[in-house]
């Protein structure tokens, strides 16, 4: 859900010009956050159709797609931060505390402060177990805890559990084909491990709480964290190809090849995508590894060539602001439907009303979410990259080296 890592390696991926290379992923943030949006406003705000809503609810599967941008991004920049820093894990949990605590902090302190928000998740006040648990990271572990305190608190507990996880496999997960076993070994897991995970809670907190932790939890969504690592190997290989193209064709030819390789994933991917909600339950894989997949296909095509429909600078602007959006527009849509702000299009089960909150909640999210990338995501994210700085000087003088 960050942006930070894709400016740490835009300058090491040749001549081309990082928006060339890498606006597609600003665009697919832009594109989750939307998606997420919809989901939660269909729920305060529900249409007359039900092919919108269960169209407008996929869109929580936004989630997904921010995980798969996140494992490719950060892989990638870990691949070249490896070559040039001398401490590259050390710098690499430092940039991820100050990308994504702050943010996640300053919204703790807001709920604390709102004690009827605090009891969103399992209908009972947030105890400080669950504060604690929160600002640590750990809370992603326990039913009561992986989503009180902060509303979708759940994704960055998965989040944080896999930065862990990520040297382990930037170190050992080199080839294709092991990462597209590790990645099946995850589905597999995954399923069996929540499943167990169900039986020491039942009878003890309410079902759908226990059945809502058994999908969040970090095990069950290792897979789709692993579409990433594949799609991190497939650019890394096309780039190398792509290098040595470049002297032998005309830059008319390689975009024609480009489209035309370009088109077969990025339809089949839509195809999923637009079939999954529609197409009722998920018998064989989680859903989200199916929705995984589809991400997996759009993203491998709009890498290999931004269509303009998905990838353009309201997208890409979108996808920048897209952490803090995440943050906002929870209360957003608390605000406009409990002070009635729509008029009470909230009732009325109008699919007008719906289309009309989606435009003017993403609105104002995008306004206070761009106010809060300047004021609060980038300062930090300029403190930690200071950090990494005055670190790697350290170790310089350390080596001796001038």
């Amino acid at each position: 859900m960050d942006q930070s890592s894709d400016k740490e390696f835009g300058s090491a991926l040749g001549s081309t010009s990082r928006s060339q290379r890498l606006a597609f992923v600003d665009a697919l943030r832009g594109w989750a956050i939307l998606g997420v949006i919809a989901a939660h406003t269909v729920l305060w705000f529900p249409p007359s159709s039900e092919v919108t809503q269960a169209i407008a609810i996929s869109g929580g599967h936004g989630v997904q797609l921010f995980f798969v941008i996140s494992s490719f991004t950060l892989l990638l920049s870990l691949s070249v931060k490896s070559t040039t820093e001398a401490r590259p894990i050390l710098s690499y949990f430092i940039r991820r505390f100050f990308r994504i605590a702050p943010m996640f902090y300053v919204f703790v302190g807001i709920y604390v402060l709102l004690p009827d928000a605090r009891t969103f998740w399992v209908g009972r006040s947030t105890e400080l177990s669950d504060i604690f648990l929160g600002l640590i990271f750990i809370n992603g572990w326990h039913p009561l805890s992986i989503n009180s305190v902060v509303p979708g608190g759940w994704s960055i507990a998965v989040e944080m559990g896999f930065y862990l996880l990520l040297p382990i496999w930037f170190r050992y997960v080199k080839s294709f084909s092991t990462a597209f076993s590790v990645t099946l070994l995850c589905v597999i897991v995954g399923m069996g491990v929540s499943w167990l995970i169900r039986i020491p809670f039942l009878g003890a907190m309410p079902d759908q709480v226990v059945k809502d932790f058994s999908y969040f939890w970090l095990p069950a969504q290792l897979s789709v964290f692993g579409t990433g690592g594949l799609l991190f190997l497939i650019w890394n290989r096309q780039e190398i190809s792509r290098s040595k193209l470049t002297f032998k064709y005309k830059t008319e030819d390689i975009n024609r090849d480009k489209i035309i390789g370009a088109l077969p994933p990025l339809i089949c991917g839509l195809y999923l995508l637009a079939a999954l909600p529609i197409g009722g339950g998920y018998r064989f894989l989680p859903q989200q590894f199916l929705y995984a997949i589809a991400f997996f296909l759009i993203a491998y095509s709009l890498a290999s060539y931004a269509f303009r429909p998905f990838v353009n600078p309201v997208t890409c602007f979108i996808g920048q602001v897209s952490y803090s959006a995440y943050f906002f527009h929870f209360p957003i849509i608390w605000l406009f439907s409990t002070l009635q702000i729509m008029g009470g299009y909230e009732s009325s089960g109008s699919t007008l009303g719906f289309l009309v909150a989606i435009v003017v909640i993403t609105s104002f999210t995008l306004i206070f979410s761009t106010l809060s990338y300047f004021l609060v995501e980038r300062p930090f994210i300029a403190i930690g990259g200071r950090i990494v700085s005055l670190l790697g000087r350290m170790s310089k003088q350390k080596n001796g080296v001038h």
